[in-house]
């Protein structure tokens, strides 16, 4: 390959595991972004943390298969308790989750402290998972990654119909004799997938960050749900792979800088995409006032309403031949008509 005839080993590793963490993150946070669950992915990844301590504690081990599993076994426990409290209370699902968010990792804050004290020599690698720490990542891991990429996106492949169905119209999906909870809940276990898969590289804390920002980044651009897929993606992966490259120059932890680059990437989406871009709407709006307040006379023509323009205005218009006059009454040409609509096309963008 290209990148390990440039780099060494170890930056090989974490370059090609960004890369793919990045495409994987971020092409499935477009469903978490449509389905309002940003939340619960952050959750999900706090919740991993005392299933990392509790894996060390019972196993005596800082394989990262049995961490991830421990980390994956206490996910999957904090959603079944928010399935319960979200069916047997009345608590709204964003108190819920911001319940579980921050207990679940006070309780592993808590045992990771426990076992500090008891001398264990697991704890600082525990602690990795808290920030992420790419310097870790073995050649297996990698591998893990990709595997788990391969697996998530050959289901996304099999059931997009379907998933895409029960996204936006969940009321038919059923109708048509799907079950919605089937599809949901392979969506969470999904979620737990991807979310444990990405914490030894930026963390419990920021692993929510690379699922949800190149889905907001992505939707600045597209509406279309196959190419925010792609574009989500990609930014991801461009983002993966630029962040461990200026984490590697200036030493610098790999993940938050990853991270770094896609809120950069964010504001740069907001600010200028084509879309909904902050700037270039204000642009857009700046052309179509200046536009109306110059070619009023003509809207108004177009629409049939009195308008006393200037001499001079008159003149213009039919110099450029938006008008010409007709038994003492200015007509619209063509071209006139023109303009006129494409002023009020400018307006529907």
């Amino acid at each position: 390959m290209i990148i390990t005839s440039i780099f060494n080993p170890t930056l090989t590793r974490i370059v090609i595991t960004s890369i793919i963490l990045g495409f994987l993150a971020g092409s499935f946070g477009v469903f978490i972004v449509i389905k309002k669950q940003a939340l619960v992915g952050d959750s999900l990844a706090h919740a991993a943390l005392p299933g990392v301590v509790l894996a060390y504690m019972i196993f005596d081990t800082k394989s990262l298969e049995i961490l991830l599993l421990g980390a994956a076994a206490s996910a999957v426990v904090s959603m079944i308790i928010l399935n319960i409290i979200k069916k047997y209370s009345k608590i709204k699902s964003d108190a819920t989750l911001a319940l579980i968010l921050s207990g679940m990792f006070g309780l592993g804050i808590v045992l990771k402290h426990i076992l500090q004290q008891s001398g264990g020599v697991g704890a600082a690698g525990v602690s990795t998972f808290i920030y992420g720490e790419t310097a870790s990542i073995l050649l297996k891991d990698m591998y893990i990654i990709i595997g788990v990429f391969l697996f998530v996106n050959l289901l996304i492949a099999l059931f997009w119909k379907e998933i895409k169905l029960s996204t936006f119209n969940p009321e038919f999906f059923n109708t048509i004799g799907f079950n919605s909870k089937i599809v949901d809940g392979l969506f969470s276990i999904l979620i737990v997938i991807v979310v444990v898969s990405g914490i030894q590289m930026v963390g419990v804390v920021l692993i929510s960050a690379i699922l949800i920002a190149p889905a907001v980044a992505a939707r600045q651009w597209s509406h279309r749900l196959s190419i925010n897929f792609i574009v989500a993606g990609i930014i991801g992966a461009l983002s993966g792979f630029t962040g461990a490259l200026i984490g590697d120059y200036f030493i610098l932890p790999a993940g938050p800088t990853i991270i770094l680059v896609l809120s950069s990437v964010v504001l740069i989406s907001l600010l200028f995409s084509p879309i909904k871009g902050v700037i270039i709407k204000a642009i857009l709006d700046f052309r179509y006032k200046k536009n109306i307040d110059n070619y009023k006379y003509l809207i108004n023509l177009y629409y049939e309403k009195k308008c006393n323009p200037t001499e001079e205005k008159v003149k213009t218009f039919l110099e450029e031949g938006f008008i010409y006059q007709s038994k003492n009454q200015m007509v619209l040409t063509d071209k006139g008509i023109s303009k006129v609509k494409s002023i009020i096309k400018d307006n529907q963008v």
